[in-house]
């Protein structure tokens, strides 16, 4: 999802073959944060990065700055690092996939070819 960003093209390392691709997912896909709020998905912050602090710590301002961007709010944003990551830390049971009947919403359908 984060990868959506129009940052990506900059990025020296992005094949030039490739901006093509990322400009048709960001057109799709843009708005892929608001279409899980709206299908009352719960989404969470967390931050997985290693290397130096510096690094680390510019990386997670990025990813919560895109993220009110994705979102549309620094509350959203702020939800998803406090109140609800609390709900799914608070979670009983074993952690992994629920059991259950996958659902997709016909409004969440992904079609990505590469």
């Amino acid at each position: 999802m984060w990868g959506l960003s129009p940052d990506l093209a900059k990025n020296p390392l992005m094949p030039k073959e490739k901006l093509p691709m990322v400009a048709v997912l960001q057109e799709k896909y843009g708005d892929y944060g608001q279409r899980l709020l709206d299908n009352n998905v719960k989404v969470v912050f967390a931050s997985d990065y290693v290397g130096a602090n510096s690094d680390a710590e510019r990386a997670r301002r990025y990813e919560i700055w895109w993220r009110t961007q994705a979102f549309g709010s620094n509350f959203e944003v702020l939800k998803q690092m406090t109140s609800t990551a609390g709900e799914m830390l608070a979670m009983s049971g074993p952690r992994g996939t629920a059991k259950g009947k996958l659902v997709l919403s016909k409004k969440m359908q992904l079609r990505i070819s590469c």
